[in-house]
């Protein structure tokens, strides 16, 4: 049996973006383990994140939503997240931020089910309210800002309730 794939054009600004968040978290891993300053990465994890929201307000803005960006962005998402906090953790000892990892550890089976190709995503707003925590909570736990372990906490408690969501979502997509 021969399926048919919707020819989409996936050369284009949102794209660009999700790929240049991918290449900036390997940039950010090598500076975090050459010893860079905090507020080197600082600045350049504030800017990947950054990207995470232009690339969906271009896609919207320019009518520029494929199917190829639905995928490949979160994928983006992750890699930032998990490579430079792992970095982070490895190079200055900041345990705490494993913590904001709780979507990812619940959500695993999503995942795997996901890179399968047997399951395609909603994104839900609790995930993205998850992913805004997260880029804000890393920077201020780099900076030592008074407070943090408010943001890693409500990272953490919102993180739970992404992952839950997801893996719900798995389940409920899985049964069809």
């Amino acid at each position: 049996m021969k399926m048919k794939c919707k020819k989409e054009n996936i050369y284009n600004l949102p794209n660009s973006l999700t790929l240049l968040r991918i290449l900036m978290t390997f940039i950010l891993v090598w500076i975090i383990l050459a010893g860079y300053s905090i507020k080197t990465v600082t600045v350049l994890f504030l800017f990947a994140a950054f990207t995470d929201f232009l690339d969906g307000y271009f896609a919207r803005k320019l009518n520029q939503i494929t199917e190829f960006g639905k995928a490949f962005d979160p994928v983006a998402d992750r890699m930032l997240l998990i490579f430079t906090v792992i970095a982070l953790m490895l190079e200055y000892k900041l345990y705490i931020l494993a913590l904001i990892f709780s979507r990812e550890l619940i959500a695993l089976p999503a995942l795997i089910f996901f890179k399968k190709g047997d399951i395609k995503f909603e994104v839900k707003p609790i995930g993205k309210i998850t992913m805004i925590l997260q880029s804000i909570t890393v920077p201020l736990v780099l900076l030592g800002v008074k407070y943090y372990m408010f943001f890693v906490f409500l990272t953490f408690i919102s993180g739970i309730f992404s992952g839950i969501t997801y893996f719900k979502q798995t389940l409920k997509l899985k049964k069809k």
